[in-house]
């Protein structure tokens, strides 16, 4: 869908041009405040998760404009599973530009000579950092790094001096290895350890509307829409699919029943299917993932936990 709206006060670039997302409102939807994404911030997918999570957390309606009809396909498909890759025991963010920074505000680096940080976001919460053969485990999901943290090889907390251009390099059990006398010093022989972007759904569709510029007109604006909503008639299916994306194999953990309800029709909404009845739910349920019978009408999947420890807000 593709509406003209013409800004009578700019006549150049209409890109940062607020007024024609304003214009694509219902309206009644005329007085809500947006909180609107430019095309600039799809480019990278961790700084764009970042200021999207930022954007709904906000209660405005969040519109996201993007130049061409194919980036708005990707910016759909990120926002229906926010996660670079998907792993036995988790997931695999998307990096941010930011570097990776202790509670005081210090930089993690690592040597270059040393392998680029990977991470992880396990299942059971927090995150593992690893460098070469060496993983840092960090509960909180952050650099929650103290004084008895033992650093993989390699990395080093990068402090600033106060007052100077010094830069001082601390190991394990905070000890100074290395002054250096600038940040082009630190530049030379380290890099920072980025951070990443840790989602707060499970999918951001429902949550944004996605325009995209009419390649012969700049001062158009097109919706970018969903498929039609899906029959249900392959509810096993999707069922299936949802269970093997969003959850994974923990012992001494499990799935409830009513919290695996309301993340599988919060999921449907997400990826445009139409919802189950109850009865629907309970046949696709029939040869779907095992369940334990805990009490009439309640059960468990045991030894499973959710791949991502976030929650829906609807």
């Amino acid at each position: 869908m593709c509406d003209r709206h013409t800004d009578e006060r700019h006549s150049g670039n209409p890109r940062d041009d607020v007024s024609l997302v304003h214009d694509t409102l219902a309206p009644d939807e005329s007085t809500t405040e947006d909180s609107i994404i430019t095309e600039a911030g799809a480019r990278k997918p961790g700084e764009f998760g970042r200021r999207l999570k930022a954007a709904t957390q906000t209660g405005s309606t969040t519109r996201v404009i993007v130049p061409n009809k194919h980036v708005a396909r990707a910016v759909h498909e990120f926002t229906k599973n926010p996660v670079k890759a998907q792993t036995d025991s988790g997931a695999v963010p998307y990096r941010t530009l930011s570097a990776l920074r202790t509670p005081a505000g210090d930089r993690l680096v690592r040597e270059t000579s040393t392998p680029p940080a990977t991470v992880e976001l396990p299942a059971t919460g927090g995150a593992e950092l690893t460098v070469g053969t060496e993983t840092l485990r960090l509960p909180g999901g952050e650099a929650s790094i103290d004084a008895d943290t033992d650093l993989p090889d390699g990395v080093f907390i990068a402090k600033d001096e106060d007052g100077t251009a010094e830069v001082k390099l601390k190991g394990g059990s905070r000890k100074t290895v290395a002054t250096l006398d600038s940040e082009a010093e630190l530049r030379a022989s380290y890099a920072p350890i980025q951070g990443w972007f840790r989602p707060d759904r499970l999918s951001y569709r429902c949550d944004i509307t996605i325009h995209y510029r009419d390649p012969a007109d700049g001062d158009t604006l097109c919706t970018y829409t969903q498929p039609e909503r899906e029959s249900t008639a392959a509810t096993r299916a999707t069922l299936t699919a949802f269970f093997e994306q969003f959850s994974v194999s923990v012992e001494d953990h499990q799935l409830e029943k009513a919290e695996f309800r309301s993340r599988y029709r919060a999921w449907l909404n997400a990826t445009n299917q139409t919802r189950p009845s109850a009865a629907e739910f309970g046949d696709a349920l029939h040869d779907a993932p095992e369940i334990e019978i805990i009490k009439r009408g309640d059960w468990v999947i045991p030894d499973r936990a959710w791949r991502f420890p976030v929650t829906y807000e609807r």
